[in-house]
């Protein structure tokens, strides 16, 4: 972990010779106003900016002293401060109000470090901030594009994904190797609190925040305490979504400190510098393509991307993606070549994709390729005469989704491949990253699914029948078919797991089609209700066909829970139905239940186990039910009670005119009594 130490000059280095003509090119080349001086204040450097923003030109300006211009500058006393803090070798920071020479107020933000050692600096350097106008910072930004352009063909980059709460989801492995921890789960899940101190923490955060706000990329300078000193990055960071919708942060760095170190790596031989170089190129592509990646839209959309983009590191021909699916194998959902046939996307042979993913567990490998009979890419790697595929595994987390496949034609294939392998397992942790969550989604649902069928194909539920009765006599008049899953989950629960997954009407029709098939064992001359929904009604002949073979009076219920969006079409679709009545199920529990009754004139109205439940003591409820007949009455329907568990509430609701009930009290729901 880095550590804390937050004194920049500690980490000061003497720049080469060789070296000031550019740094004096790239002060000018800066907007910030830059202001170089010697031991004693004596200002040796002005720049461009520093000319714009005073108002004051070079040639008037070098020789002067700083301390005036600050005094001029920030309020009474602060050239003081400024100077006391420049002489304890400490970085000074403060902020003031002026006029530039256009006339225009401008807030700015001051910072002043020693250059060289702190006990005894070589000079100072001052830069003032502009933190005022929206329109320059965009020009900040467009400058530092060009800038940046520059500096990823030379040096290394960082490259990150955090999600919206600033945890990170994905650093690769140059930030890994920079900040000394080595090894992904250093990072995931944790955010800049755990790793800096909190007012780095809050400077980065901040500076998420404007880019996630502002829906544009955003250029940064952060400064960042590590093991050997602190080091300065220049920041480029931009927003990004998640196939699922979720707003993502992206950031490219560069260390501009490291220039200097890789410069004298260079110096140490040819071979080094040829794969230092190569390290860089493949890092900014890596890092570039983070900006041009397509990250919304389906999994297909987002692979098909990402295998895109591997394509710009050359000689690489061709790059697919495979996941790995519940059953093992492993299914393209992109691919990319750059020529030859189009690829067949089917799955890879079970055999073949349980290898493939058996090797994944231990990482990246490389290897000779052999055709295999039935593989989606055989075609196009033959085409392209590719001898040997390099593979990246896929991971969000600690789950394995699939991996990266990457080839290269040509004599030269192996070694493409082997030496951008690096850069093909970051580009597979992207993948991780941005796929992760669409991937499991993707799996639950067909998780859930293939549960749904497992229990439809293989019956694993039974029909149970409760009596209707006739509660003056005590007589079984009817019967309602229930279903009861072996599993022993709530048949509400299955139910709207069913529909969740798409599977609720097959559900519905099999669980139906049992009770339809149990029947004949209830008494002859009862009558038998289902519960059916409003799209089953709407279905039309499924329903006819099944209910044909009932061989008794059937009364369809449905719940007031249940909504229905054609009133007309419905009393169609159930007239359709040939003698079969109608019941309303639930009603009290809610308002939808009288517009089914008027609207669909039921045969039937049952009152919810919330009327019913303690009416014998309850004359509030009592005077709704005297209501709910008179309703039903004029409706000409019949009251059904639901829920009856006591003699009291059986004679109270005998004497409010209700005459049908069912309920534990009458018989509890079973598989049904033999006639």
């Amino acid at each position: 972990m880095p550590s804390q130490r937050s004194r920049a000059g500690e980490s000061a280095t003497t720049l080469e010779p060789s070296l000031v003509p550019r740094v004096g090119l790239l002060l000018d080349a800066l907007p910030e106003a830059v202001v170089t001086t010697d031991a004693t204040h004596r200002i040796t450097g002005w720049n461009g900016a520093a000319e714009r923003l005073f108002g004051l030109s070079r040639s008037t300006m070098i020789g002067a002293s700083v301390l005036d211009v600050l005094a001029h500058e920030l309020r009474s006393g602060t050239d003081a401060d400024v100077k006391a803090a420049l002489d304890r070798g400490e970085t000074w920071t403060g902020g003031a109000v002026i006029r530039d020479a256009a006339g225009a107020t401008l807030e700015l933000r001051f910072t002043a470090a020693a250059i060289g050692s702190p006990a005894a600096p070589e000079g100072y350097v001052i830069v003032a901030h502009d933190i005022t106008a929206q329109v320059r910072a965009e020009r900040t930004a467009e400058t530092a594009e060009a800038r940046f352009a520059d500096f990823m063909a030379a040096a290394p980059a960082i490259a990150y994904i955090k999600d919206h709460e600033g945890r990170y989801v994905f650093v690769n492995e140059h930030a890994l190797r920079l900040t000394g921890d080595p090894a992904q789960p250093a990072w995931q899940g944790k955010t800049d609190y755990d790793l800096w101190p909190p007012a780095i923490a809050a400077h980065i955060r901040e500076n998420d925040g404007l880019t996630l706000a502002g829906e544009v990329p955003l250029e940064s300078v952060e400064i960042l305490p590590l093991d050997d000193g602190p080091h300065t990055m220049l920041m480029r960071k931009f927003p990004l979504r998640a196939a699922t919708g979720e707003p993502l942060l992206g950031g490219i760095g560069l260390d501009i400190t490291d220039r200097v170190r890789a410069e004298a790596k260079i110096k140490l031989g040819q071979e080094r510098e040829a794969h230092a170089a190569l390290l860089a190129r493949e890092r900014a592509l890596v890092a570039g393509a983070l900006g041009r990646l397509r990250t919304s839209g389906t999994v297909e959309t987002i692979a098909t991307s990402i295998c895109r983009l591997i394509l710009d590191l050359p000689p690489l021909g061709v790059a697919a993606i495979l996941l790995f699916e519940l059953d093992g194998r492993a299914t393209p959902v992109g691919m990319a070549f750059a020529s030859g046939p189009v690829p067949v996307w089917r799955a890879v042979p079970l055999a073949r994709s349980r290898g493939l993913q058996r090797r994944a567990q231990h990482g990246p490998w490389v290897e000779a390729w052999s055709p295999s009979r039935g593989d989606p890419l055989s075609a196009v790697i033959r085409a392209m005469e590719i001898g040997v595929l390099g593979y990246a595994p896929i991971r969000s987390g600690d789950d394995l989704l699939g991996i990266l496949v990457v080839g290269a034609a040509g004599p030269s294939g192996e070694q493409a491949v082997t030496e951008r392998l690096p850069a093909i397992v970051e580009f597979a942790g992207l993948a991780g990253a941005l796929l992760g969550s669409s991937v499991a989604a993707q799996r639950d649902l067909r998780s859930s699914r293939s549960a749904i069928l497992a229990v439809i194909e293989g019956s694993g539920f039974q029909p149970v029948f409760q009596p209707i009765v006739d509660l003056a006599n005590r007589t079984t008049v009817g019967y309602e078919a229930l279903t009861r899953f072996k599993d022993r989950v709530p048949p509400a629960v299955r139910f709207a797991e069913a529909a969740s997954v798409g599977l609720g009407l097959e559900l519905e029709l099999a669980t139906l089609g049992a009770a339809l098939g149990a029947a004949p064992r209830l008494p002859g001359g009862a009558w038998l209700n289902i519960n059916v929904s409003p799209a089953l009604v709407m279905a039309g002949e499924t329903l006819r066909t099944l209910l044909r073979s009932a061989g008794r009076s059937i009364v369809c219920e449905v719940t007031e829970h249940e909504a229905i969006g054609d009133y007309a079409g419905f009393r169609t679709a159930l007239a359709d139905l040939e003698d079969v009545r109608m019941a309303v199920d639930d009603a009290g529990a809610g308002f939808a239940s009288f517009r089914h009754i008027l609207e669909l004139r039921p045969a039937f109205v049952k009152l919810d186990r919330s009327l019913v439940a303690g009416i014998d003591g309850d004359p509030v409820r009592q005077a709704l039910i005297v209501g709910m007949g008179h309703f039903a009455l004029s409706a000409g329907c019949r009251l059904v009670a639901e829920g009856i568990e006591t003699e009291a509430e059986i004679a109270t609701l005998l004497g409010l005119q209700v005459a049908l009930g069912q309920g534990y009290l009458l018989g509890h729901p079973a598989p049904g009594p033999l006639e």
